[in-house]
This record gives structure tokens, sequence and C-alpha cells, in this order.
């Protein structure tokens, strides 16, 4: 994650700092993630295509 910094505020005094990624690395948005497919078809799955 691409930190930034400025001279005009300090984020660290902020009310909601805590909550962002860059206080807590556990926050950070993985999209790789949520791109995957959450199921997986296998050849002996019965499925039905659909046009939409």
């Amino acid at each position: 994650m691409k930190e930034r910094y400025s001279d005009k505020y300090d984020v660290t005094q902020h009310l909601h700092y805590k909550e962002t990624a860059e206080y807590n690395k556990k926050k950070v948005y993985d999209i790789e993630k949520n791109l995957k497919p959450a199921i997986s078809l296998k050849d002996d799955d019965l499925y039905d295509v659909v046009e939409a």
C-alpha cells in the first residue's frame, strides 16, 4: 500500500486513524482474494447453461 504523507495534517492524530490500513495491516483490501470464483465445477456435476 502506498503511504501518503502531508505536512498540512498529521493523520495519526485523526479520530479514526486506527481503522485505516496504514495503522493496521490486517485491514488492507485484497482484490485478488475477491476475484477468485467462489465455486468450482467438477466433471461429475450437472449444470444448466443460461444465456442472459
